[in-house]
């Protein structure tokens, strides 16, 4: 047990817990105190800071946390769910955070741990995916060091060489390769498979966690095929997204020593689409349909945009990338390239009715 850390040393100690599978918080462990054995009452000041200490770790490591106490549990966690930092967008406090009472967690530590992960969706699939993220990730560096011990250094000199930013080579070699040599894991199917009740909400917040990624989350240094921005001056259901293959996302040193050209973006524009009634979906269906743009859904605010391919334009990179709001994953952001480059080649042929068959066809 050890005390808080100070808030500007937070961080620092974040990095090293990304990988812990549990936390234990004492409601009030004070210098000198006897940790998860001696009694506690907490002051407001320090609920405060630990509070924001439990805001700051659940942002960056995803464990259960058991907070410990002698003070009633009841209590704790009605003091808990007031705090709005810790409660989520449905006003429940986060499912990782569980008060116990102090000698009844720390006598069964083991049963409540695994206990805790059984009864949570997305902590049992985590360590399960794990235990086989783990394997691969050694069946992939064995294999690699079979074939050449400093491959790293290879894959490093060849981004340079190709004028592309090595350390995001590196790291992409390395995800591409571990992800090929992942099996099928084998998740428990009484937790993936609960009985528990799902809103329309729900879902679409679900799909959009698999479409798009916020800009915070992005490397600022690289730029992608579905890149979203909300340029300068653009409506607020206005989004423009980049469909440039990643080889001309790719800055190039200028020919004779002259400084590297910019980077252009072929920006197509979509708007907000409307689904206020099934009419109005069914009308956004039959556009996603046909040839001239591509259809989006849920991709901000849990709603759907419809991108135009007639609606284009080319801006340098550097003239818009603090516009930048996140991006469009693939498949989807593969599958909007797949259709643009249709579209590009589609030939126009002249209109044919029946007409032309009225004196050769059966009347019936």
């Amino acid at each position: 047990m050890r005390d808080l850390p100070e808030e500007d040393a937070r961080d620092t100690w974040f990095e090293h817990w990304q990988t812990l599978s549990f936390v234990v918080v004492d409601w009030d462990l004070s210098p000198g105190s006897l940790g998860a054995v001696g009694s506690s009452t907490l002051s407001e000041f320090k609920r405060r800071a630990l509070f924001d200490f439990l805001d700051r770790l659940m942002q960056v490591v995803y464990c259960p946390i058991f907070i410990i106490s002698r003070e009633d549990a009841d209590e704790i966690k009605r003091q808990i769910h007031e705090s709005e930092q810790l409660r989520n967008s449905a006003g429940d406090v986060d499912a990782r955070i569980t008060v116990f009472p102090k000698r009844e967690l720390m006598e069964n530590i083991v049963e409540h741990l695994t206990n805790r992960i059984a009864a949570s969706p997305a902590l049992s699939v985590l360590r399960t995916w794990e235990q086989e993220f783990d394997a691969a990730r050694n069946r992939l560096f064995i294999d690699l060091n079979s074939m050449e011990p400093d491959w790293p250094v290879y894959v490093w000199r060849m981004a340079v060489d190709d004028g592309v930013d090595p350390a995001f080579e590196l790291s992409s070699v390395i995800s591409s390769n571990l992800l090929t040599r992942l099996n099928p894991v084998a998740f428990d199917d009484g937790c993936t498979q609960q009985d528990v009740a799902i809103s329309p909400a729900a879902v679409r917040k679900v799909l959009n966690g698999r479409t798009f990624v916020d800009n915070s989350r992005l490397s600022e240094r690289m730029v992608f095929p579905g890149d979203l921005f909300r340029l300068d001056g653009a409506g607020v259901d206005e989004l423009w997204i980049n469909i440039s293959p990643v080889c001309q996302t790719v800055p190039r040193p200028g020919p004779y020593g002259q400084p590297a050209q910019p980077i252009r973006l072929h920006l197509i524009r979509g708007e907000r689409a409307d689904v206020s009634s099934l009419s109005q979906f069914r009308r956004l269906e039959n556009r996603q349909k046909g040839p001239a743009g591509e259809v989006v859904h849920t991709l901000l605010d849990d709603a759907p945009y419809y991108f135009e391919f007639r609606h284009a334009q080319l801006l340098d990179w550097d003239d818009i990338r603090q516009y930048r709001i996140g991006r469009l994953l693939p498949p989807y952001a593969t599958r909007f390239q797949q259709k643009h480059a249709a579209y590009l080649q589609a030939e126009g042929l002249p209109r044919v009715d029946y007409t032309i068959y009225s004196d050769v066809s059966d009347p019936a």
